[in-house]
C-alpha cells in the first residue's frame, strides 16, 4: 500500500478506530512530557511519529466533530422550523379565513369557479382589479408562466393552505359544483350566478338580500 492509499484509507476510518488512535498516541506524548525516562532505549523516530499520528488523528477528530456538529444544527434547525409553522400553523389559517369572508362578490365568484372546476388554476386578467386584489391578499399567486392566454388572462394559482382552508369553509360550500359553471356560460343571467354561488358567504349574502 503506498502512501497516497494510506491517507485516503486513514481519511475514511471509523470514527471509534480514530479517536482510539489519538487517546493512545496523545497518552504516549504525554507520558513522554511527564516521564521521558521511560521511553528510553526506543527509536529515534518512534516519539516524533507518535507527534505525527496524534496530529493526523487529531484533524481526522476534529473533522469528525464538525460533521457531528453540523448534522446537530442541521437537525435543531429543521426541528425548530417545523415547530414553529406547526404552532403558527392555526394562526395563518385564521388569517386566511378572515380574508377569504371579506371578499367582494367579484372575488368570490373568481375563487368558487376554482372550487367548482377542482383545480387550484385561476385564469384572469393580470391587470384586472380582482387580480391584484387577491394577489395583495396573498389568495391566488402568479405561476411562472408569464405569457398571456389568448383571451388576455393570465395564470395563477390558489396556495394550499389557502385552498385547504376554502374547502373547509362553509362559506364556500357549493351545493352544485356545475351549475356555477352553467351559470357563467349563460351570458347576462346574473340570477342564476349568484344562485349558484355559496349561499352562505357574506358577500353573496349580502347580494341576495339587496336583490330581494
Amino acid at each position: 500500500m503506498n502512501y497516497i492509499e494510506q491517507v485516503k484509507a486513514a481519511v475514511e476510518a471509523p470514527g471509534k478506530a480514530v479517536w482510539t488512535v489519538l487517546a493512545i498516541s496523545g497518552t504516549i506524548l504525554l507520558v513522554d512530557y511527564n516521564w521521558p525516562e521511560r521511553f528510553v532505549g526506543l527509536p529515534k523516530s518512534a516519539l516524533p511519529l507518535a507527534r505525527v499520528i496524534f496530529i493526523v488523528c487529531g484533524c481526522l477528530a476534529f473533522n469528525s466533530v464538525f460533521k457531528a456538529l453540523f448534522l446537530l444544527c442541521g437537525w435543531t434547525l429543521k426541528f425548530l422550523r417545523n415547530t414553529l409553522t406547526g404552532v403558527a400553523a392555526p394562526f395563518r389559517r385564521r388569517k386566511i379565513k378572515k380574508k377569504l369572508l371579506n371578499l367582494e362578490l367579484g372575488e368570490v365568484v373568481t375563487l368558487s369557479v376554482a372550487l367548482a372546476n377542482e383545480d387550484r388554476a385561476v385564469n384572469i386578467k393580470p391587470d384586472s382589479e380582482i387580480a391584484i386584489s387577491l394577489l395583495d391578499k396573498g389568495l391566488i399567486s402568479q405561476t411562472s408562466f408569464i405569457v398571456p392566454n389568448l383571451d388576455g388572462t393570465g395564470s395563477f394559482n390558489i396556495p394550499m393552505e389557502v385552498w385547504r382552508v376554502m374547502i373547509s369553509l362553509v362559506e364556500f360550500r357549493l351545493h352544485n359544483l356545475r351549475a356555477l359553471l352553467r351559470a357563467l356560460g349563460q351570458f347576462g343571467n346574473g340570477r342564476h350566478v349568484l344562485r349558484a354561488l355559496p349561499q352562505a358567504h357574506p358577500a353573496v349574502t349580502q347580494k341576495t338580500e339587496a336583490s330581494s
